[in-house]
């Protein structure tokens, strides 16, 4: 078999939505990336749906979120239907209002989500190298060695760093020694994609529930059609596969609804696991997305969870990479995702088991209990507020990290250190008028939001790794001052848009903190 050898600064294994994000982050960052993938391009399946606000957010930055939102379908609410009885709505745009610019679910495919992705990094002139299969990795003090095979030809690679975005099943996750522990429900289920008759809106996504059965449907682009999710009924649980006339005769004769079918694009049928990796770094390799944790589907959390993934950790490599930032940062990827990995986890395996678990209990929790409990918890505004910003991961916060540092005292209700910037529009200069404050954070370093005069922080210190910006003391500020408690001081953003360190207007304070998180050495 012939042979070359080639370098680059990141390997990334894996070209489903979490790898060709990283890929377009690290680009932007002027980092030298190969991506790779044994697949001849990108997935013709929807297979994830659910774009939560966060990740809309993140890629409003990236001038992504305006196409997603005109190529999905927004889902403003969430119906529960009980042996034919709707007994609670949740309205996501009612409790999402303010609390982010998108206050719903987009339901859109997975395929869409990669198609603008792989767009986006290609426009930057970066190759996706399909049908290149990841075979085997050594590491050393200064890299990685990988090695990979295109068309009979082998290819050893040496790379400062690789990650894998490869799966579930990730090769490169077994090639590093890292154990992926969890399990697999007991039930099989099946996924199709269907255009269906009845009363549930189609603006809406529907949890249906009766004696034995479940079925999930969330709406789809397109005439009356959505994706349904349900039990595969132990007589079929044989079968390698279902046709149209038995997915129809089991949504229509099972759920107390008068729905019809009247036609089906697509059907398989799966087992699912919940699985997590016991580290997510192994010196210079790195996990991401279903190669570091898997879900059940419940809240649509595992694709935007990667997504996130792939955004903390993007940033961080470029300013070791690129700025020679010591490479002990890098740590803080692990140490914040596998908390709220471990977290999500455990969150959408219960709430997936007692939708879906098999006997008399469930049932009688399912169809007894949860219609007098839900709506009670329903009124509850704070618990309202909770749901919201869990499932769309606006709640996302990294409070214990190393990298978030209040040396201002939080006052109640404040944006911490480690939190989620709010998004808003400021106003640094009248003539110019309010600017979107997201699209004036640097992606690449640290953004310090000064609420004070401009002269201390103009330091080459503090210059090095961060843009400060200079909000001047007007009503158009006023509601970030006050939600940061730092109405003449100064708040550090991370490249992610989340909060950093928040403390008095004293540049040498500032320049501490960074010095701090840069470290001695290169990277």
């Amino acid at each position: 078999m012939q042979s070359i050898v080639s370098e680059t600064d990141v390997l990334i294994v894996g070209a489903g939505p979490t790898g060709l994000c990283l890929a377009s982050e690290l680009v932007d960052q002027n980092v030298t990336v190969r991506i790779v993938d044994r697949k001849p391009g990108i997935t013709d399946l929807s297979k994830a749906l659910a774009v939560q606000a966060r990740t809309l957010e993140l890629f409003d930055r990236i001038g992504l979120a305006g196409e997603a939102v005109a190529s999905g379908h927004a889902a403003l609410g969430l119906d529960l239907t009980i042996r034919g009885r709707t007994i609670q709505a949740i309205e996501l745009g009612d409790i999402g209002q303010g609390e982010s610019p998108y206050p719903y679910v987009l339901i859109l495919p997975q395929s869409e989500t990669e198609r603008l992705l792989e767009t986006r990094v290609r426009n930057a002139g970066q190759a996706i190298e399909w049908r290149t299969e990841f075979q085997a990795l050594t590491q050393d003090a200064s890299g990685v060695t990988a090695t990979l095979v295109r068309g009979g030809i082998k290819e050893t690679v040496r790379a400062r760093y690789v990650v894998g975005a490869d799966g579930a099943s990730s090769l490169v996750r077994e090639g590093a020694g890292i154990a992926f522990r969890g399990g697999t429900y007991e039930r099989n289920f099946y996924l199709a994609d269907v255009a269906m008759e009845g009363p549930l809106d189609h603006a809406r996504i529907h949890l249906v529930l009766s004696r034995g059965r479940f079925l999930a449907c969330f709406p789809m682009p397109g005439q009356r059609r959505f994706r349904v999710l349900g039990f595969v009924p132990r007589a079929l649980e044989s079968e390698d596969s279902l046709n149209f006339d038995q997915v129809r005769a089991i949504i229509e004769g099972n759920v107390e609804l008068d729905l019809r079918l009247t036609d089906c694009r697509w059907v398989s049928t799966f087992r699912l696991h919940h699985r997590m990796a016991a580290r997510f770094a192994v010196g210079r390799v790195f996990l991401c997305g279903d190669a570091a944790h898997i879900h059940s589907p419940a809240g649509g959390q595992g694709m935007n969870t990667g997504i996130q993934d792939a955004i903390n950790l993007a940033w961080k490599l470029g300013l070791v990479l690129r700025d020679g930032v010591h490479p002990r940062l890098l740590d803080t990827y692990g140490l914040e995702r596998i908390p709220f990995a471990r977290r999500l986890l455990r969150l959408t395996d219960r709430g997936f088991r007692v939708m879906t678990g098999r006997g008399r209990l469930f049932d009688v929790f399912r169809l007894h209990v949860l219609p007098r409990v839900l709506p009670v918890l329903a009124r509850s505004t704070r618990l309202r507020r909770f749901a919201f910003r869990t499932v769309s991961q606006i709640g996302i916060q990294y409070r214990d990290s190393p990298l978030s540092r209040d040396v201002l005292r939080p006052k109640s209700g404040c944006v911490r250190a480690g939190e989620r910037l709010p998004p808003g529009r400021v106003v640094r200069d009248p003539q110019l008028g309010p600017e979107d404050l997201y699209a004036l954070l640097d992606r690449s370093r640290f953004t310090a939001l000064v609420f004070a005069e401009p002269a201390p922080f103009a330091t080459a210190a503090i210059e090095s790794l961060c843009r400060p910006i200079f909000l001047p003391n007007r009503e158009e500020n006023r509601w970030l001052a006050e939600k940061l408690g730092v109405p003449d001081g100064v708040a550090l953003v991370r490249p992610d848009a989340m909060l950093a360190y928040r403390g008095p207007a004293e540049a040498q304070a500032l320049e501490l903190y960074l010095q701090e998180v840069s470290g001695p050495g290169p990277g």
